[in-house]
């Protein structure tokens, strides 16, 4: 049904210094498992639309961020080779939902969320959100800059660990399914900033659910 709703796109950063196939292979994936894990928060599924970017339509913000938030843990747990911009937009849609998949569908909404990922300034954002709240918008930006900031500390080698961490709170447990020493475990987990990057995503759930753009 036409009106507002809750817009989701995101595209490859620097998409042009990857392999055409390879990533295309690996972003199919990754949205693949967002539709099948997410089905129930789901309007409009997940579809790769150029290659690079892909859109649905979620139920509410709080799916939304929670749709980012998996995608940012399965950079990870697979190790993907690219970092994602996401654009959420709650804005109108003036053609039915498509309940199948994200194409033909028509309206503002979609096309300031297209607009906000195809900004070229140097100073963009990788998370831009409009609620159509900007007190809520200004708190989102101030809690992803974090987010992105505790993440770019993290490098590839170490995927395994960092992904395990994010999954498994407790040291021991950790260890075991590393096979490392429990306090080699505690020690990465405080060098890398786990619960401090773990405690931003609660806050940011939190805004999202009590302030929920209808």
């Amino acid at each position: 049904m036409a009106g507002d709703h809750h817009i989701l796109m995101a595209d490859v950063v620097g998409s042009r210094s990857h392999t055409g196939g390879a990533l295309q292979a690996q972003l199919n994936d990754a949205v693949a498992t967002v539709n099948a894990d997410f089905a129930d928060s789901i309007l409009s599924p997940f579809v790769v639309t150029l290659g690079d970017e892909f859109q649905g339509v979620v139920v509410s913000l709080p799916a939304a961020l929670t749709v980012v938030q998996f995608l940012e843990r399965d950079r990870w747990a697979h190790q993907r080779p690219f970092r994602l911009r996401y654009s959420y937009v709650f804005g109108l849609i003036e053609t039915d939902i498509n309940p199948d998949i994200a194409h033909g569908m028509l309206g503002p909404g979609l096309t300031r969320a297209r607009d906000q990922l195809s900004q070229k300034s140097r100073n963009r954002r990788r998370f831009e959100f409009e609620t159509g709240d900007p007190n809520r918008d200004a708190v989102l930006a101030e809690l992803f800059t974090a987010v992105d900031g505790l993440s770019r500390r993290w490098s590839v080698k170490d995927a395994s660990v960092i992904a395990t961490l994010l999954d498994i709170d407790d040291d021991t447990a950790a260890a075991r399914a590393l096979g490392k020493d429990r306090s080699l475990i505690w020690r990465r987990r405080q060098s890398l900033l786990i619960k401090e990057y773990q405690a931003v995503w609660s806050a940011i759930q939190l805004v999202a659910q009590e302030t929920e753009p209808r």
